[in-house]
């Protein structure tokens, strides 16, 4: 066994439009090749990783909240998996008075969504392009078929999307009208063009993440058919707070607010002209069928049934006591997963990526 663990490094990369401020980064995390010593013959694992931050404003990979990402990301290179953390687009996410975002979305949260499915999978596959291409240089081999994902809150959101709404027409239907104006969910906005090959995800880590289903789909039959129209299915490790009061552990509907101008709440926050390339107004439609919704949100309870059924590896670990993400360090930390105490945020950060390492390395 190699112990590399004292010698890891990060570089930050980022393509030849990064004098600009909408240029996406991503930074590195690997053994330094004084370390690791056998890149030449046995290139490692790597998984990509996505930011929390609701999709709003200055949730970039620097941000300070966003700290504990980099721990992660370091933790995972100690164990031999090199960890890139890649930035997704932001903006910002309005709300008119009195509107509960747990229970609805603006358009603007979905342009969010939509911008960040597109930016994954951009992420994905200028990586592998720039590794080709030699971008690197000599400071890592990864073995490209062995990629896994991970992310947390927005960031896991928009990995849950990428893996389980694997098609254009399932992202369609959860955000109507958005392709019209702003593209495939294959965008090409990156380094590498859209028909550049990525391969399938491994496994996906996520933290307190959930992602949507049309809310049409009532049935547990019809949930899984849905999910089965995905080319494959991916392992998971999910790791989620009981008492989180944004992502729920099992399911939960959501709905686009109608667009009624006598409703002084809801306005027409389901309508901008906002973000969008191709100009014009994007309409969310409030769903007309009766006794609907527009969203039905999959927590992981629900995910790990539907991994099971199709017969792949699904592991969900729930905190009794847990909000939406980790306690703050003090007296009366809680959210430790049943790790021995005392336990402290950095500890259980571990532990989430031990746990996850093991199924990086299958």
């Amino acid at each position: 066994m190699h112990k590399y663990h004292l010698h890891v490094t990060a570089i930050t990369y980022a393509d030849s439009c990064s004098q600009y401020s909408y240029a996406l980064k991503f930074k590195a995390y690997f053994p330094k090749n004084t370390a690791y010593t056998h890149y030449s013959t046995c290139p490692l694992p790597w998984i990509g990783i996505w930011h929390p931050g609701g999709y709003s404003d200055c949730s970039t990979i620097d941000n300070e909240d966003n700290k504990w990402i980099k721990l992660i990301c370091r933790e995972f290179a100690k164990r031999g998996i090199i960890a890139v953390n890649f930035e997704y687009r932001e903006g910002q996410v309005l709300l008119p008075n009195g509107f509960d975002p747990l229970t609805h979305k603006t358009v603007y949260f979905q342009l969010g969504v939509y911008r960040a499915r597109q930016d994954v999978d951009g992420g994905l596959r200028s990586f592998i392009k720039m590794y080709y291409d030699g971008v690197f240089g000599t400071a890592f081999r990864i073995d490209t078929s062995k990629m896994f994902l991970g992310g947390g809150s927005a960031g896991g959101g928009a990995v849950l999307n990428y893996t389980y709404l694997q098609k254009q027409d399932m992202a369609d239907e959860i955000s109507p009208d958005i392709h019209a104006h702003l593209g495939s969910v294959k965008a090409d906005y990156y380094y590498a063009d859209t028909t550049y090959p990525i391969p399938r995800v491994k496994g996906c880590f996520i933290m307190w993440a959930d992602f949507p289903m049309p809310g049409t789909k009532t049935t547990d039959t019809a949930v899984a058919n849905f999910f089965a129209r995905n080319n494959y299915i991916a392992p998971y490790i999910g790791f989620q707070g009981l008492k989180d009061p944004v992502v729920i552990d099992s399911n939960r509907y959501e709905d686009f607010p109608k667009r009624d101008s006598i409703d002084n709440i809801r306005g027409t926050y389901d309508t901008t002209s906002f973000c969008l390339d191709s100009g014009g107004i994007c309409t969310l439609h409030h769903t007309t069928v009766l006794n609907s919704h527009d969203l039905r949100m999959i927590g992981p309870e629900t995910l790990y049934a539907l991994i099971q059924n199709k017969g792949k590896k699904a592991v969900v670990c729930i905190d009794s006591t847990m909000r939406h993400g980790l306690d703050d360090d003090g007296a009366n930390f809680k959210s430790n997963f049943g790790i021995p105490l005392p336990t402290t945020q950095k500890k259980v950060q571990i532990y989430m990526v031990q746990r996850a390492a093991c199924l990086c390395n299958v």
